[in-house]
């Protein structure tokens, strides 16, 4: 009917916005047809409608200032010049070097971290499919392993994290077996820090959380007399110093 009609044409067509901005609707009026109003809807539209993310600087779309791109920059170059040392003979060596310098920014010291925990996955013990990957010789591992309490001791936090991380996978080839001074070295030094006046809590907590990293292992494995012989090996010498604090 005729009333029918004019409430149909006065009632506004509802519009919605899509990705791109534009203004869509129910019963929208094809191009090239007047509307009224038509022209200020699209420019309302156009002014609400949100930017595009490739409209917006990298930076800002991805919430990062320059600050953050360069710091990131630096690590892709520190990560490229460790990537230098894998393949030498004494790579982990000159790794745990740079690691240890107190002048290296600290984000490029836990890059160096993270290195030395990928290499030691890689070549500490790698399976015999692994032909291309020549393991680290004998001679280095002895001098990783007389060092690297010591170093996960004085570095922060996060390359601390990563070196046991590292130490913890050392031990699951070596540990007893081919580590004998790792037992004795985490005792004396636990004795030393709760020896000391005041006790050095901070020192202990350090050393007892890696002792905790190399023995998780424990929980994990099939039980034989092999596992219970280490495990009472590991209880005879590291149990009774801790039992007198």
């Amino acid at each position: 009917s005729r009333s029918r009609s004019r409430v149909v044409a006065s009632t506004p067509h509802p519009r919605t916005r899509r990705s791109d901005g534009r203004c869509v609707g129910a019963g929208r009026v094809p191009d090239g047809i007047d509307e009224p109003g038509r022209d200020d809807a699209k420019a309302r539209c156009a002014t609400a409608a949100p930017a595009h993310p490739l409209s917006t600087p990298f930076p800002r779309a991805h919430g990062r200032t320059p600050a953050a791109h360069a710091r990131r920059a630096c690590v892709f170059a520190a990560e490229a010049s460790l990537g230098q040392f894998k393949a030498q003979e004494s790579g982990a060596l000159a790794v745990l070097q740079l690691v240890s310098a107190n002048e290296i920014p600290d984000h490029v010291r836990q890059a160096g971290a993270v290195f030395f925990k990928n290499l030691v996955k890689e070549r500490w013990a790698p399976s015999e499919d692994a032909t291309t990957v020549p393991p680290i010789a004998d001679a280095v591992k002895e001098q990783v392993k007389g060092g690297l309490l010591s170093l996960i001791l004085c570095v922060g936090e996060r390359p601390r994290l990563q070196l046991s991380e590292a130490m913890s996978l050392i031990a699951s080839h070596d540990f007893p077996a081919k580590w004998e001074a790792l037992l004795p070295d985490l005792v004396s030094k636990i004795e030393a820090a709760l020896g000391a006046s005041p006790r050095d809590y901070a020192t202990a907590s350090g050393l007892l959380s890696i002792a905790h990293s190399v023995f998780s292992r424990y929980r994990h494995e099939f039980k034989s007399d092999a596992l219970y012989s280490e495990i009472k090996y590991v209880l005879d010498r590291f149990q009774a110093p801790l039992l007198k604090w």
